[in-house]
């Protein structure tokens, strides 16, 4: 994770001014939309969260406590025909504080640089706040219960961010629905209908009803980790339990480097079919980020495939801001960066750079990261 510049107290950042009509990047917008881009063959998508610390200026020239530090999240959205053809691709960005409270329509200067590869080029073609989903939601919990959480989360702080993931997706709209399962408990009897994974709660518009399945999150000792093939049957558990109106999500928190790789594709290719969003939370090794370790990596290939978001939680503590943040950025308005790579890069290559925001909450930067379709 990268730091962003301070505040400036002295010198009030300004709004970017608006893009005259008719401009070309205004044009290009009217042609290439993200949302568009979304419901296109997949995306790639990677998520870095940054905690920035802010200090706000007083007559003394002393940091007083000021506002709450960002919290930057970043996805990345390409569409691999358009890509390849001019280059173009769009950071979908959620700035929020350490409450999880997010700031998409507030005014913001952003702004992009590139890191690989070194001989392109970056521009920024247009920003911009686009709508929100007007489809309802449907999101599935999918918590590992694998013996190694209990060390990774040893007060069961996973078990109070999925309350507050729920209550933010349910208070959303009318009609958004949760569902609560876990996966690792070893030796134990999986609920009928699934082979690796049980359903502590159904998808329900009722937080009480999700507030049964709570008490049976607990580490099991012995259990481990086949998180692709929990996965994969529960993305075709969703899709036959909801309807594919629905804009629909996958949460998973994990602490560990699956032990089922054998599976993988077999996932990438249900969630690609069923159309299911991957979240996926780290904790422990799973968030470690010096060095990166190989559950890292993982879990960030099962967010970047799926068009999901990535965010690694340094400490169980961390994990209900960090939940709350996805609960909001599952069907908020969309706060983007549409951006050119010159000359695209080409298949198979890593393209990577940060992204930085700036406002009268403070700023913020994040790294973003993708292969090129």
């Amino acid at each position: 994770m990268e730091s962003g510049p301070r505040s400036n107290c002295a010198d009030p950042i300004l709004p970017a001014r608006a893009r005259p009509p008719g401009s070309r990047a205004s044009k290009r917008r009217a042609k290439f939309t993200p949302d568009g881009w979304h419901r296109s063959s997949w995306v790639c998508g990677v998520v870095a969260f940054g905690w920035i610390a802010l200090a706000a200026c007083r007559d003394t020239g002393e940091p007083n406590p000021g506002p709450d530090p960002l919290n930057l999240a970043v996805r990345v959205v390409v569409d691999s025909e358009t890509f390849r053809s001019t280059g173009d691709f769009v950071l979908d960005l959620v700035p929020s504080d350490r409450h999880g409270t997010t700031y998409i329509e507030d005014n913001w200067q952003l702004s992009s640089t590139l890191s690989t590869p070194t001989s392109g080029s970056l521009a920024t073609i247009s920003s911009g706040v686009q709508p929100p989903y007007t489809q309802p939601v449907a999101s599935a919990i999918l918590i590992d219960d694998s013996g190694s959480m209990s060390g990774s989360d040893p007060d069961r702080q996973r078990a109070a961010a999925a309350r507050r993931f729920w209550g933010d997706i349910l208070g959303a709209r009318a009609g958004n629905t949760v569902a609560l399962l876990d996966f690792g408990r070893g030796d134990e009897v999986p609920t009928t209908g699934f082979e690796h994974t049980s359903l502590l709660a159904g998808f329900s518009t009722d937080g009480t009803a999700l507030e049964e399945g709570l008490p049976q999150i607990r580490a099991v000792a012995g259990g481990g980790t086949p998180l692709y093939r929990s996965a994969t049957e529960v993305i075709a558990w969703i899709d036959s339990t909801t309807p594919a109106t629905f804009h629909r999500t996958l949460v998973v928190v994990t602490d560990g480097k699956p032990g089922d790789l054998p599976s993988k594709d077999s996932l990438f290719a249900t969630a690609a079919t069923a159309q299911v969003r991957i979240f996926v939370v780290g904790l422990g090794p799973a968030a470690q980020q010096t060095p990166v370790t190989a559950a890292v990596v993982l879990a960030q290939e099962l967010a970047n495939r799926t068009g999901g978001i990535y965010a690694a939680a340094s400490s169980p503590a961390d994990l209900e801001n960090i939940l709350q943040t996805l609960a909001l950025s599952a069907s908020p308005a969309r706060l983007l960066l549409h951006l050119q790579l010159t000359p695209p890069a080409g298949t198979a290559a890593a393209v990577a750079g940060t992204v930085s925001i700036s406002g009268e909450r403070g700023s913020a930067t994040a790294s973003w990261s993708f292969v090129a379709p």
